[in-house]
């Protein structure tokens, strides 16, 4: 239903409090300068009031620290158009705003930049359970990011980590965009009527790519199940940690490993095969300036 923004939270919280579009300054959090606003709606999809887009909703990673499971969210640093993708620093109880940044023990516990680490980290086998890794813009695929090495950084963080073997034997990486690009789709979005699919406002939307790679993944398949994709992600991990729902739409979806097309645990693990990758440098940030009026374009 919408662009960069609300995809993120949903990515993180199944959910963008009721937010729609994008905040009117950047960066999009807790952060923002003295103003900014973003729209929200009412469960009919009307326009309702205007508020600072910091909210208070619960978060998957913040379940996960109740749990005691290690989390990250590898992004690009302030510097970079990429950092408005940072889901994180929109709740408050995660970014702590104080002295023009955000602080305290989660953000500097969980927020890792630049985006480059998870290559270290990945090579050194130190990737906590659970990651959200956030490319800068040139990597990623916006069509005005004017670059194509969207593939080349997908490629360099597959690579890392199929390189670690204990590391690759027991990861499942799940690679998606955060809208569908705004390209001709010959697949019209469904209806709520037709799919019976309602838990919030947002209903199902148009098709967004997700592929997954494992040494569990069937070779060569494509899976025909509907997925609610990212509230699909969400409730992998809440499956594979033992965590509670926080939203109807999290509650409403399948887990990634619950479809047998996709995965197939009971096969030898395949080894890993690396891709050829060169000429590719992950920059910890893109050297062009903010576009402080609207982000990243959007689709």
């Amino acid at each position: 239903m919408d662009g960069s923004y609300v995809a993120h939270q949903y990515l993180i919280a199944s959910q963008a409090g009721l937010a729609i579009n994008t905040p009117s300054g950047s960066p999009w959090g807790c952060d923002s300068p003295t103003g900014t606003t973003v729209q929200l709606i009412n469960s009919k999809g009307q326009d309702t009031k205007k508020v600072f887009p910091c909210f208070t909703y619960s978060t998957l990673g913040q379940n996960l620290d109740a749990k005691g499971v290690s989390w990250k969210y590898y992004s690009p640093p302030t510097s970079d158009q990429g950092y408005l993708w940072t889901a994180y620093d929109a709740i408050k109880g995660v970014c702590n705003f104080m002295n023009k940044a955000c602080q305290g023990s989660e953000w500097t516990t969980h927020m890792v930049t630049p985006q480059c680490q998870i290559l270290t980290d990945a090579k050194n086998g130190n990737l906590p359970a659970v990651s959200w890794v956030i490319p800068d813009l040139a990597d990623s695929d916006h069509p005005l990011s004017l670059s194509t090495t969207g593939p080349k950084w997908v490629t360099a963080v597959v690579d890392a980590i199929g390189a670690n073997t204990a590391l690759w034997n027991s990861t499942a990486i799940f690679v998606t965009w955060d809208d569908w690009g705004g390209f001709y789709d010959h697949v019209a979005p469904p209806t709520t009527a037709q799919t019976g699919f309602a838990p919030d406002i947002d209903g199902p939307g148009v098709r967004v790519p997700l592929i997954a790679i494992s040494p569990y993944t069937k070779t060569g398949t494509i899976t025909h199940t509907k997925y609610d994709g990212f509230a699909a992600l969400v409730k992998t991990v809440e499956q594979l940690n033992g965590l509670t729902y926080m939203t109807p739409r999290d509650h409403a979806a399948t887990s990634l490993f619950g479809d047998s097309a996709i995965f197939d645990f009971t096969a030898a693990p395949h080894k890993f095969t690396s891709v050829t990758n060169t000429g590719y440098t992950c920059n910890p940030a893109d050297s062009r300036p903010i576009d402080t009026d609207s982000g990243p374009p959007q689709t």
